[in-house]
């Protein structure tokens, strides 16, 4: 909407969930985060309802503009936690240390 917002927490249970209310004259919103365990990580589901003059604007004149907002964030974190699951186990491996010198098994 390009409409800077102070949401207040409204829950949080680390590494489970997260939700965010803004209560505004003419924007009334809540979103909520929920991290699901899943067999290779997590999943992280999302959803949000919107009522007020600014969404009833905004689906006129820009329909589909949060469902891409939803989308670019979703994308935007799991390309950061893959990163980080990628460096940690970088530097899991630079703390080994392996020995990378081989021997011939033919030395005749």
């Amino acid at each position: 909407m390009g409409i800077n917002f102070e949401p207040t927490i409204r829950e949080f249970v680390p590494n489970e969930r997260l939700a965010w209310q803004i209560d505004r004259r003419r924007l009334k919103a809540w979103h909520a985060w929920v991290i699901l365990p899943t067999e290779h990580g997590v999943k992280l589901v999302t959803a949000e309802t919107q009522n007020g003059f600014l969404t009833t604007m905004q689906k006129w004149f820009q329909p589909n503009r949060l469902l891409n907002f939803h989308e670019l964030w979703l994308s935007l974190i799991k390309e950061r936690a893959e990163e980080s699951v990628k460096n940690q186990a970088a530097n899991a491996f630079g703390e080994m240390k392996p020995d990378c010198r081989f021997k011939s098994l033919s030395n005749k």
